[in-house]
């Protein structure tokens, strides 16, 4: 994001709304056999470090990277979903005012992925 930034000059919030779409904030996770594993021991040390967990959710989806729509839409979907409904709850159950950056539009995304291609799992 910032080599972008660098090369367009514009804010990396500008960047992410004129990307919307094609990029999306990775939650992180691998997706194997047993299933999506989301970076667990990132988010409890970045909770553990945070004044309270609430903010220790909102520090760690800020530091996530962004990826292609591709990426972010491909694999087990459904599990991702799931992950994803997860981390929207924790947060907006604490503070239902706040724009977290990834919200409302990826897990519409996600959860079309998941409707659109039943019993796809294109990455497993």
């Amino acid at each position: 994001m910032d080599f972008i930034a660098g090369l367009t000059g514009f804010s990396e919030e500008k960047i992410v709304a004129d990307l919307q779409g094609v990029i999306f904030k990775d939650f992180g996770g691998e997706s194997g056999k047993s299933g999506f594993v989301p970076v667990r021991s990132e988010l409890q040390r970045v909770c553990m470090q945070a004044a309270n967990e609430f903010e220790g959710y909102k520090q760690f989806l800020s530091a996530r990277p962004y990826v292609t729509a591709d990426e972010y839409l491909s694999g087990n979907v459904r599990e991702k979903l799931e992950v994803a409904k997860s981390l929207d709850h924790a947060i907006t159950q604490r503070d239902s005012q706040s724009d977290h950056g990834w919200g409302d539009y990826s897990l519409g995304c996600l959860q079309q992925a998941a409707h659109t291609r039943p019993g796809v799992c294109i990455a497993c």
